[in-house]
């Protein structure tokens, strides 16, 4: 009699599903587990809760060597179907399921705390599907992270609850050859529907919900080697796909329906293991341990390194432009790599190069890494300073003779103005002088006064002066008889001439001049 209502009932299912429903007889806690995983602590599932059955339900093969197994969970069945019927629900196929894939990624760490935190993201096969429950179920080595924290939700998201089982000691070795026991992490994390602003999963890209953050358990090994974690999805009860438990389902995702956003549609889960590669028996079956980590996503520690140049020296005069390019490449020496969170401090804070006429510029380096002094370092960039200008001019020359040919006069001035010399520049000195072409005295006197300027960039300019002086000519001193006038009259001639002749000898030039 309980065969015919389960057959007449399994037939009413099937016409009012429109497919071809056959059942695999698995046994009872599987199912049982399954059910409790499919609820998903929310009553507004109860609908989809069956939709999601017909899909994870697989084939239900009926046969006289399952029978026993049939009566045995016959009443789990009863409910199932009689809530099918009434629910006026379709079923899915699995081949029309979207397809999640989800992952972990971006892991980063903190070596300040000791945390090692990683995304969870997503990526879905059609467009415009955004996530209402998730079981999140996974594996890791105890010896390596504890779990610290689920969360950086986006907007909508929490955890409904969660259980973290640290295995048997064999576990970790036996199953995944973790050196310590394997941790068992199982969650749930949901938003109420209709969600308020759906996050719509990429069908390209990756769409994170969530994060982790794991302690490190012991962050000296890190320190001595690239840290590569493995996170072990759970997919399936076949271990080479993810799975462990007996009957568990693993990985459970179910989306909001497109069209009525109090309804939910169950997904075809797939994941992206975490530096994981599962591996079979040469037969096919799954071996244990049941894969071998890879090391693909992995952060690498860098010890602190810390750098600081020597003392340089540059010439004086050197080209500004040269001087700052030199100086920039010299604050570049001081520097670190790697360590955690190490803080540099530069005293000056912001040095500037000394400038071309000259100076120095010290500077002290110092690294902490976690408070702990690491390096302090001093070093010197100078720039020698600027010579002084030097200059030297001809002394005050007066000449001793007058009415020298002017010929001589011009190469004895020639050559005075020539004993004028810039002995040293100092940095781009340039000499002038004014007159900038002086011409000499004339052969009857004069001076002239010259002065020499050099101008530099690193000090006010010089000036210097000297004069070149002929004598002047001597007057011309000329003396003549004074008048006469004879008493005599009817002189002979002969006396007249001679008193004109000594007259006229008495005119003298005492003095010519020149």
């Amino acid at each position: 009699m309980e065969i015919i209502i389960w057959m007449a009932t399994l037939m009413l299912m099937t016409s009012f599903c429109g497919n071809t429903i056959t059942v695999i007889l698995q046994v009872y806690h599987e199912i049982n587990t399954f059910v409790m995983e499919c609820y998903l602590k929310e009553n507004h599932y109860s609908k989809n809760l069956i939709q999601l059955i017909m899909n994870k339900s697989s084939q239900i093969i009926y046969s006289e060597n399952s029978l026993q197994m049939f009566f045995a969970i016959r009443k789990n069945l009863i409910l199932m179907l009689i809530i099918l019927i009434f629910s006026g629900l379709k079923s899915f196929s699995q081949e029309t399921l979207p397809i999640v894939t989800v992952r972990f990624a971006n892991p980063q760490y903190d070596c300040t705390l000791g945390t090692y935190c990683l995304d969870v993201e997503f990526q879905c096969s059609e467009p415009g599907r955004s996530m209402v429950d998730m079981n999140v179920r996974f594996f890791y080595d105890s010896q390596v992270l504890e779990y610290e924290s689920i969360g950086n939700f986006e907007d909508g998201y929490y955890l409904s609850g969660d259980t973290i089982t640290i295995l048997s000691p064999a576990s970790g070795p036996e199953l995944f050859g973790f050196e310590g026991p394997a941790t068992y992490w199982n969650g749930a994390v949901t938003a109420p529907q209709p969600l308020a602003s759906p996050v719509y999963i990429s069908t390209t890209g990756w769409t994170r919900l969530f994060s982790f953050c794991f302690n490190v358990v012991d962050v000296n090994a890190f320190a001595d080697s690239t840290f590569c974690p493995s996170l072990i999805w759970e997919l399936k009860e076949n271990p080479i796909d993810g799975g462990y438990a007996p009957g568990s389902e693993g990985v459970v995702i179910i989306l909001q329906n497109l069209t009525d956003p109090n309804l939910a549609d169950p997904a075809l889960e797939n994941v992206e293991q975490f530096n994981w590669d599962y591996t079979t028996g040469s037969a096919g079956p799954p071996i244990e341990p049941w894969g071998l980590p890879e090391e693909i996503n992995c952060i690498e520690y860098i010890p602190l390194l810390t750098y600081c140049p020597t003392d340089t020296t540059l010439l004086a005069c050197t080209p500004q432009a040269d001087i700052d390019a030199a100086f920039s490449e010299w604050l570049a020496g001081f520097r670190m790599e790697g360590g955690c969170d190490p803080v540099e401090t530069m005293v000056p804070e912001l040095p500037l190069a000394p400038d071309s006429c000259g100076g120095l510029v010290t500077v002290t380096y110092t690294v902490t890494e976690q408070g702990e002094l690491i390096t302090e370092c001093v070093s010197t960039f100078t720039v020698i300073d600027a010579p002084l200008v030097s200059l030297t001019v001809p002394a005050d020359y007066t000449g001793t003779e007058t009415c020298l040919a002017q010929s001589d006069i011009d190469a004895a001035f020639a050559s005075w103005l020539a004993q004028a010399e810039m002995v040293n520049p100092g940095c781009g000195g340039v000499l002038t002088r004014n007159p900038e072409s002086p011409l000499a005295p004339d052969s009857c006197g004069g001076s002239i006064t010259v002065e020499w300027t050099v101008t530099s960039d690193c000090e006010a300019d010089v000036v210097k002066s000297a004069t070149f002086t002929i004598p002047d000519a001597p007057l011309v001193s000329l003396t003549v008889p004074a008048d006469y006038t004879g008493t005599e009259t009817c002189m002979a001639q002969s006396d007249i001439d001679a008193a004109f002749a000594t007259w006229l000898a008495q005119a003298e030039m005492v003095n010519p001049g020149c």
